[in-house]
């Protein structure tokens, strides 16, 4: 069975998607303009954590 998927809406969901694409579409372009001044992968997932543990801490 296949699942349908709505774009658009403002469900939970949606927003994190929106949030993750609009991140990673910065980056590539970042990645592609300015490729030595793009930030390291360390870097990148410190950020990260540091978000996830702001929204929810342990």
């Amino acid at each position: 069975m296949v699942k349908t998927v709505s774009f658009g809406g403002t469900s939970p969901d949606f927003a994190v998607g929106a949030v993750l694409q609009t991140m990673i579409g910065g980056l590539l372009l970042q990645w592609l303009v300015d490729p030595a001044n793009a930030p390291p992968a360390d870097t990148l997932a410190a950020g990260l954590r540091t978000l996830a543990e702001a929204v929810d801490p342990a």
